[in-house]
């Protein structure tokens, strides 16, 4: 199972055990998440927390609330705070609806990618700033792509949606001429 190889691959990276492993040149996607929940288990074992997998669904539990965070400021900007705790209230009972959330896997640990895309693409459309929104659209789908490639379909749709506003624009002052 991929969630418990990547676990124990990160456990035998902060133990200094691994140096090659065959499922990487099958899977080698999986290799940033290893990097990250050994990063996890190392930020733990400084803290005096022994127990890897702890630290990886702590890490987790964090990136979750931050993802609601995101989403709830998103919900702001598209709607208002009551539509914005109701988006709030629903992302945050996910894990009772599904406890595979908790399962440390990329799944879980690439929510935030998508969450953070959107806004800043919300963002861009409401507040017309470009530059910096933008370039950090380009880090996170980068990172994120690492983390889980699907991710990539939230830019390919940004881009589609921004080439037939575009499009859609370019008709409508065409057709005033």
């Amino acid at each position: 199972w991929d969630a418990q190889v990547v676990h124990w691959a990160a456990e035998m990276v902060v133990e200094s055990e691994i140096n090659r492993m065959p499922y990487f040149s099958y899977y080698p996607n999986n290799a940033f998440i290893v990097f990250l929940f050994s990063v996890a288990i190392r930020i733990g074992r400084l803290a005096g927390i022994s127990n890897g997998y702890f630290c990886i669904v702590t890490m987790q539990c964090f990136l979750f609330a931050v993802t609601a965070f995101v989403l709830y400021r998103t919900a702001v900007l598209l709607a208002n705070e009551r539509v914005a705790l109701a988006v709030w209230v629903v992302y945050v009972m996910i894990p009772g609806l599904s406890p595979w959330v908790t399962v440390p896997y990329s799944d879980a640990t690439g929510l935030l990618f998508p969450a953070l895309l959107f806004y800043l693409y919300v963002y861009i459309c409401k507040k017309k700033k470009y530059t910096m929104p933008v370039l950090a659209m380009g880090v996170l789908a980068c990172i994120g792509y690492y983390i889980k490639p699907q991710i990539i379909i939230v830019i390919i749709a940004v881009l589609m949606t921004t080439a037939f506003s575009f499009r859609k624009k370019w008709l409508s002052e065409k057709s005033r001429l």
